[in-house]
């Protein structure tokens, strides 16, 4: 057990302490009041039993996560998810930080710093996809460094629905698009903007007609039990001799992070090329976007892709079923990020539109032991690397 005093003149001890040795009652509460309102203490023993049996990298030990304690109350929490970072010749176990949260009334002091530093002393390798400026410049300040963004991209599958739906002025559009936020407004209230939508969706589906003719060679499974881990194994071990850092999607890994059951949230599409594997995306099922600039869009997430930069190909025919299967889930949009240029080509040659960039890179590498990038460009990631593909 650390302690550490905090700064300010509190009347009551504090602590930092692991997940686990942290009260479970407390650590429930903390839960109710900023993630599940329906979280228990035996729940929470439960799932930090079931992390721990279910680790696909340090099997047996729960993902590393501490609290801040005070006095019995848990006022904040970070935690992670275990990895493997490929650095161009060795795999390495890593950690993905996430789940960074603080109760409002106590963001203005020390908790988030002493969280972050106590888990950096827990863990060696780390990196972190964040999207608040305050949580980017405290871990530059604490030794992570900053590589930059990954790019935002959405692919509009039901435009009539989209356009009826979307606030223009809240996407972050280019300036010359302003003058006609208005008109954008006023056609959606009397319903030409849905007519406009779905004319536009028309022409758009015909090109992706047209573009699936070219990659009907491929082969097009859905469902996770529809490739063998060897198979997987296989396409990793030939996709890593082409980047610089990853993060691993192993076998192991992939099946372990995006649990594919009837009941669960993501969806494998595997993508064949003469009964060869070449090429797999990960879909997660749509959900009703909480923010006012999407209200009632249902957006599915292109949560993670894994093709060789020398078949961009076989990730074109992956993105063209991902958009399939995201239309057979009833979503209205598909949400991908990218750090590769290779990927980041993909995404725009399948009609997927740019939206900037939200996911900041942050990675952390002890002194002389690694050779990973500290280019963001080098680096394969996605919306799903760190649990980063819950929302926009």
């Amino acid at each position: 057990m650390t302690e550490h005093k905090t700064d300010s003149a509190a009347t009551a001890s504090a602590q930092v302490l692991a997940a686990e040795q942290t009260p479970p009652e407390a650590l429930a509460e903390f839960y109710r009041q900023t993630w599940n309102a329906k979280a228990s203490a035996e729940a929470v023993t439960r799932a930090l039993r079931a992390s721990a049996a279910g680790n696909a990298v340090r099997p047996g030990q729960a993902p590393t996560a501490v609290t801040f304690v005070l006095a019995d109350r848990v006022i904040g929490y970070l935690g992670s998810i275990p990895a493997w970072f490929w650095d161009g010749s060795g795999e390495h176990t890593a950690d993905w930080l996430k789940g960074f949260m603080v109760l409002p009334e106590h963001r203005n002091g020390p908790v988030g710093h002493m969280l972050l530093r106590d888990m950096t002393k827990r863990v060696s390798v780390a990196g972190s996809l964040v999207v608040a400026e305050p949580a980017r410049r405290l871990m530059q300040a604490l030794g992570y460094r900053g590589l930059g963004a990954l790019s935002n991209r959405v692919l509009v599958l039901r435009y009539g629905r989209l356009a009826t739906r979307i606030s223009p002025d809240r996407l972050g559009l280019p300036r010359f698009v302003h003058p006609w936020f208005g008109v954008i407004r006023a056609a959606q209230k009397i319903g030409l903007a849905y007519i406009a939508g779905a004319v536009a969706g028309a022409g758009v589906r015909m090109w992706h007609a047209v573009r699936r003719l070219r990659l009907r060679k491929y082969e097009i499974a859905v469902g996770g039990a529809h490739a063998t881990d060897e198979e997987i194994d296989t396409l990793w071990n030939r996709v890593r001799v082409g980047l610089a850092s990853a993060s691993v999607r192993n076998a192991r890994y992939l099946r372990w992070r995006y649990p594919d059951g009837p009941n669960d949230a993501y969806t494998f599409i595997f993508v064949r090329d003469a009964g060869q594997l070449e090429a797999i995306a990960v879909i997660r099922r749509p959900s009703t976007s909480w923010e006012d600039r999407l209200a009632g869009v249902k957006l599915a997430t292109l949560s993670d892709i894994v093709f060789r930069t020398d078949n961009v190909e076989a990730g074109l025919a992956a993105l063209a079923a991902a958009r399939r299967v995201a239309l057979r889930f009833g979503a209205d949009a598909l949400l991908g990020s990218a750090s590769h240029p290779v990927l980041e080509r993909a995404l725009k040659e399948s009609g997927y539109v740019g939206l900037g960039g939200t996911l900041h890179f942050h990675l952390r590498i002890p002194e002389g032991k690694h050779s990973f990038s500290t280019d963001i460009r080098d680096w394969w990631l996605t919306r799903g690397d760190g649990s980063s593909d819950g929302g926009v």
